[in-house]
């Protein structure tokens, strides 16, 4: 069963099906000195080798330096595209940061998160016990999932229904191919294909719309909940990611919701041009089928590309039932800085938050946030 569970989730498609808290823990560099605070670095999607977050990576150790006896963390997730692996990721998090607070009483944490590794921290930070001192997300593309009275949607219900027999429509030529010359098991094959068909699409529409609006629901109460952070700033680097990831995420939703429209067109304007038989030759019209299947089978591909591409097929699915926004900024009082892009940095990606530009902004605006924690705790 285990090798069936590894096996499904090297598929891209299917990867974000599968959230493992066994995949999610925190590792300590160095533990931290009576009174020093504690600096947690997280990455984001598919950056869990990011340099940046390694141990010996200049921005943690220009913070061991700046604040000596300082504690230096890292919280590994899977980094999958998906939106149970996120939130997966936050409940972790927010109980190993429950667990440094109570370890550590005086000491502040500071979270330091890139990409989505900002949203595992922004969704921890509702269910912790502890206030963190300061949260700094660098590009972090904020998902939030709006409060909606409806409970589903049928848009999703028909996307679910038309997506899953375009699926299934290959397997309509099976009998043509294991009975060429008999016609009766041919149609009893067809049968069967049909019946077992209907069966689970009447499964998938029984089940899917259900969960996905229970991830809905826990991504509302996530992304909509109170962070506790005394102070968080968010570091925006000018062509990296997120902007691609907010067009990406708009396009889907787009694509989505106009799926069904799509299909409409496509089937009704095909099966129409038969019924005119001064537009179609004969001969074309046996070409009809195939070409009818294909159009369907490239804008259910195109939705699933681009749901998948900008946050996971699961959160694609739920923007169909839900509201689902993204912002380059959490909601509340936030501090900005903006890092300069380089030439040379287009294709370091995340590595951009190794340079001196990019230190020197985070350390002093930490400086004078750690600062002012101090004398309030005196005080």
């Amino acid at each position: 069963m285990a090798h069936l569970s590894d096996l499904l989730q090297s598929v891209p498609l299917l990867r974000g099906l599968f959230a493992n808290r066994s995949r999610c823990r925190l590792l300590c560099d160095i533990e931290p000195q009576s009174g020093a605070p504690i600096f947690i670095a997280v990455h984001g999607t598919w950056a869990h080798r990011s340099g940046w977050t390694r141990p010996d990576s200049k921005l943690l150790r220009e913070l061991g330096a700046k604040w000596p006896g300082a504690g230096i963390y890292r919280f590994r997730w899977s980094g999958t595209n998906g939106a149970r692996h996120r939130l997966v990721a936050s409940d972790v998090l927010s109980e190993q940061l429950d667990r440094l607070a109570s370890l550590y009483p005086l000491s502040r944490i500071v979270t330091i998160a890139h990409s989505h590794g900002g949203n595992v921290v922004a969704w921890a930070s509702t269910r912790i016990a502890h206030s963190l001192c300061a949260a700094i997300y660098l590009n972090t593309p904020f998902i939030q999932v709006l409060r909606s009275p409806k409970t589903s949607s049928p848009i999703l219900r028909i996307v679910l229904w038309f997506g899953g027999a375009i699926l299934w429509s290959p397997l309509l030529a099976l009998p043509d191919f294991l009975f060429p010359t008999q016609p009766w098991p041919n149609g009893i094959m067809m049968a069967i294909l049909l019946g077992l068909m209907l069966a689970v699409l009447a499964m998938i529409q029984k089940i899917v719309p259900r969960w996905v609006h229970t991830i809905g629901g826990r991504l509302m109460n996530a992304s909509n909940g109170s962070r506790k952070v005394s102070r968080e700033l968010v570091s925006f680097v000018v062509g990296d990611e997120p902007s691609a990831a907010l067009g990406a995420v708009y396009l889907s939703q787009w694509l989505g919701r106009r799926a069904v429209i799509l299909l409409l067109i496509t089937v009704f304007g095909l099966g129409g041009l038969a019924a005119f038989p001064g537009l179609v030759s004969q001969s074309r019209e046996d070409q009809l089928g195939p070409v009818l299947i294909g159009c369907c089978f490239a804008i259910c591909f195109l939705f699933l590309i681009f749901a998948t591409s900008a946050y996971g097929l699961l959160h694609g699915l739920v923007a169909l039932d839900s509201a689902v926004t993204v912002t380059p900024a959490p909601v509340g009082q936030t501090d900005f800085t903006t890092i300069a892009w380089a030439k040379k940095d287009r294709l370091r990606h995340s590595l951009i938050y190794e340079s001196p530009e990019a230190i020197a902004s985070i350390t002093l605006w930490l400086g004078t946030v750690l600062k002012k924690s101090r004398e309030e705790q005196r005080d």
